[in-house]
């Protein structure tokens, strides 16, 4: 076990650290969490308000992806099984939880800001549930680029798509959206 705890604390790139924790290494598991933790968060947060939520989903997505760790058939692909998992785990907690996503108000509107901070929280409001009504495919690329700062290259590799696709799809999907919006008296 030494052996695997000295291994993990050398590996330096993802690929080793990957290949470690498929062979067991809980160190190696530990630290690849670490370092896919920030983006697999902000998924979550992008279909999920409340932070308890998103800490309880990121914690299962990381328990599923450490028991399945031995069918992820190519390293290269981590990104996007582990963004199939989050997903996957939101769809769950939703079913689990029998009801649909709402939006919660945001802090500044629950501490009495006024109007500005009811505005703001009517838009987002708006804009979240116009992101539910649209397809996956269009939706999923629009909440990690826009609303997680993801660049488009990111994008498309966290959801394993080619970088020219991903653009079409936020172009395609931007479209959607304010389609959407302009129809539900948003815009």
């Amino acid at each position: 076990m030494d052996d695997m705890i000295h291994d993990a604390s050398t590996a330096q790139c993802p690929t080793d650290l990957l290949a470690a924790a498929r062979a067991g290494d809980r160190l190696a598991m530990s630290r690849l969490i670490e370092a896919e933790l920030p983006w697999v968060r902000a998924v979550v947060a992008g279909y999920v308000q409340a932070s308890e939520n998103v800490d309880d989903i990121c914690q299962e997505v990381f328990i599923a992806v450490w028991q399945s760790l031995h069918r992820l058939r190519s390293p290269a692909g981590f990104k996007a099984w582990i963004y199939r998992i989050a997903v996957n785990k939101v769809r769950s907690f939703y079913r689990r939880a029998g009801r649909r996503s709402s939006v919660e108000l945001s802090a500044d509107l629950q501490a009495g800001d006024g109007r500005e901070a009811l505005e703001r929280s009517s838009r987002r409001e708006s804009v979240l549930a116009a992101l539910k009504k649209m397809p996956p495919k269009y939706r999923d690329p629009l909440v990690i680029h826009y609303l997680r700062g993801k660049s488009c290259d990111e994008t498309a590799e966290i959801l394993g798509l080619r970088p020219v696709t991903c653009r079409i799809r936020l172009l395609r999907g931007r479209s959607r959206l304010e389609d959407l919006l302009r129809k539900d008296g948003a815009l």
